[in-house]
């Protein structure tokens, strides 16, 4: 039978010292990851949304770690599901930072994070984290095909209205796939304005 421990001065120290140790841990880990992103995938134009998304997700573990904070919570580490996890993560951690695939290394932190706050708190307060935790996907770098695939429809009904407005004003336009052509102009609708970038971080923005 085992004894739930509820908050007081101990376990108010508990928790401190649980977030430490977390924190610790994952400064040690990721912190060279996200500056080969800063410095490489973040710098280009297809992936810039990637700092936004960063501090996003910093702000909503913040405030979701302060209103668990301030209520009265009951701990209950569940190390068998939290070690599982974390050495998963460890495992695509260790793959995706040696041969540099940002993709394994981002999804690494996914699950290491879900396993820590399972072993120090509980799989009760993993659940309170779920958002937070799934927002941190939306650091992944995709490759450029993914990043095609999706953006293809966006590309399409963009230039499909700018062809129809354009028409209805009287403008010389002819339209074949995404390109345009305005009399002796053609204009090619492009990732950038097929709004992908931003799409990322308004979404996750509505949603918090």
């Amino acid at each position: 039978m085992s004894v739930s421990q509820a908050t007081s001065p101990s376990g108010a120290n508990q928790k401190l010292f649980g977030y430490i140790a977390v924190l610790l841990s994952l400064l040690v880990l990721y912190v060279p990851v996200f500056h080969d992103l800063f410095v490489t995938v973040w710098n280009s134009d297809t992936q810039s949304h990637g700092p936004i998304v960063l501090g996003i997700g910093l702000w909503f573990f913040y405030f979701k770690t302060r209103q668990i904070l301030e209520k009265p919570q009951t701990f209950k580490p569940a190390p068998l599901l939290g070690w599982p996890m974390i050495i998963l993560g460890a495992s695509l951690y260790l793959i995706g930072y040696s041969q540099s695939v940002y993709i394994i290394s981002i999804l690494s932190l996914v699950f290491i994070l879900c396993g820590l706050i399972c072993i120090v708190f509980g799989a009760h307060i993993a659940v309170k984290y779920w958002f937070a935790l799934f927002f941190f996907v939306f650091l992944i770098p995709w490759p450029a095909s993914v990043i095609d695939t999706l953006t293809q429809p966006m590309k399409i009904a963009v230039s499909f209205a700018a062809d129809h407005l354009l028409y209805a004003l009287d403008y010389p336009i002819a339209r074949s796939g995404v390109i345009l052509q305005i009399g002796q102009y053609k204009l090619l609708v492009a990732d950038a304005c097929a709004g992908l970038n931003s799409l990322f971080t308004l979404d996750c923005s509505i949603s918090m």
